[in-house]
């Protein structure tokens, strides 16, 4: 074990005296609930990014209505593509765009 010196008001000390042979596990209790405390106090960046944006307005909550709408509703299903007659867009925009 390792012995720490602390200087500390002196009310803290008054209240601590009756506890002193318990010091050890109440700093222990103590220092789980603070580190679990300051895990809580930062926010992840999700959470910092929801919050800025709810701050402007952009975004509102989902209805529950509408949300229990959207879960039960059937995975959207994909299309098939199109065939169409005549040359690919993606080669129609290069033509027009020119040579780089």
């Amino acid at each position: 074990m390792e012995a720490i010196t602390l200087t500390i008001p002196d009310e803290l000390a008054r209240q601590l005296r009756p506890y002193q042979a318990d010091l050890l596990d109440i700093l222990s209790v103590g220092l789980r609930e603070w580190e679990t405390a300051k895990r809580k106090a930062v926010p992840t960046q999700r959470e910092r990014i929801l919050e800025a944006l709810q701050g402007t307005d952009l975004i509102q909550p989902l209805e529950p209505a509408i949300a229990r709408k959207y879960l039960n509703s059937r995975p959207h299903q994909r299309q098939k593509p199109l065939k169409l007659d005549g040359k690919p867009l993606s080669q129609i925009i290069i033509k027009q765009r020119g040579t780089l």
